[in-house]
């Protein structure tokens, strides 16, 4: 916060560079501050989501191949004896896939019915939206084998629009690690991200901001941090231990 002569504050601002260049702070919209304090209803929900549901966020793994499984063994008891071990050959490696596709698309509807897009706003820490949208993160177990088969590749980008992602052409997200604000961010074509671990989003004084990101055309982002803003590049690569805050355009 800059002061001015007369000893007052201004309005907060972010330097970056040497010499410091100034850029402009986003102005969010405010919220509702009686959002500030839990209500019974969203206690509850904040119980349910962040401690019952961290619980039981992997036993969709352990239920889905048990289930198929017995399917399995119920359909090789049926067949002739000389089709049991062909059956088998064909059965053990598609549980493992069904599976991985099973919970990918549970992982999917899940998304659009509890969280729905996701937009730049403001909300109080106890606003039921931040509960429903932190759900996300407690389940992303669900689709990390989908990130390890496809990640690096162009049959990733699919799925990712399908969850909210807007990406172009020729786009690769190589070894995503985690889920992230995916509704947020605009990805144009020709860029490159490597292992991004991407958090679009702050936590400030009990009010969670959302920010939407855009990454312009043919941009190399190799293993960084970002937090919400813009990235405006042409061939631009930038390396570790680069992280992007807010609102900086590199040009």
């Amino acid at each position: 916060y800059p002061l001015r002569e007369d000893g007052e504050g201004q309005k907060p601002m972010i330097v970056f560079g040497n010499p410091p260049v100034e850029f402009p702070v986003k102005a969010m919209p405010g919220c509702d501050p009686t959002l500030y304090e839990p209500t019974l209803k969203n206690f509850a929900l904040r119980v349910l989501i962040t401690d019952i549901g961290r619980s039981i966020a992997d036993v969709p793994w352990y239920i889905t191949p048990v289930i198929l499984t017995a399917w399995s063994i119920r359909g090789w008891r049926l067949l002739p004896p000389h089709l049991r071990q062909p059956f088998l050959m064909v059965a053990l490696p598609s549980i493992f896939f069904i599976t991985i596709i099973t919970l990918a698309l549970l992982f999917l509807a899940v998304k659009w019915l509890v969280v729905g897009r996701a937009v730049e706003s403001t909300h109080g820490m106890w606003d039921t939206f931040v509960q429903q949208n932190f759900f996300m993160w407690r389940i992303q177990s669900w689709i990390k084998p989908v990130y390890k088969l496809f990640g690096g590749s162009l049959a990733l980008n699919p799925y990712l629009r399908a969850l909210g992602l807007r990406i172009g052409s020729r786009s690769l997200i190589i070894q995503p690690g985690s889920y992230f604000d995916l509704d947020l961010l605009s990805v144009g074509s020709g860029v490159v991200l490597n292992r991004p671990r991407w958090q679009i989003h702050t936590f400030e004084d009990r009010v969670l901001k959302l920010y939407e990101t855009s990454i312009a055309d043919h941009a190399i982002i190799s293993n960084s941090l970002g937090v919400g803003g813009t990235i405006e590049a042409w061939f631009l690569e930038i390396e570790p231990p680069y992280i992007h805050h807010f609102s900086m355009s590199l040009l």
